[in-house]
């Protein structure tokens, strides 16, 4: 298991905050942040970041199901890649 702060995240929708927990934030995209990129993108990226802890868990839980299933392995093979990145194992691309 990685070493991340626990889900669920949510973001707060005034500041484009992501925290865990309510008051724990663990990242930012949003308003007081200079970025060249618009608000609405950064809100969307905020909003796939928050999600991240679940989709860590999905894809974990999707993997344990196909490991052995004939046709699934190129799937399980780049999932177990991404996972080890996940977890520190492994540079990123």
């Amino acid at each position: 298991m990685s070493g991340h702060t626990p889900g669920p995240w949510a973001v707060k929708p005034k500041t484009v905050g992501i925290y865990a927990g309510g008051d724990t934030r663990v990242a930012i995209a949003g308003e007081d942040v200079k970025s060249p990129l618009p608000l609405a993108q950064r809100k969307a990226n905020a909003a796939l970041i928050a999600a991240a802890p679940e989709l860590l868990e999905l894809l974990r839980s999707a993997l344990h199901g196909v490991r052995g299933i004939r046709g699934f392995k190129p799937w399980a093979d780049a999932a177990e890649a991404l996972l080890a990145r996940v977890d520190g194992q492994e540079p990123a691309p």
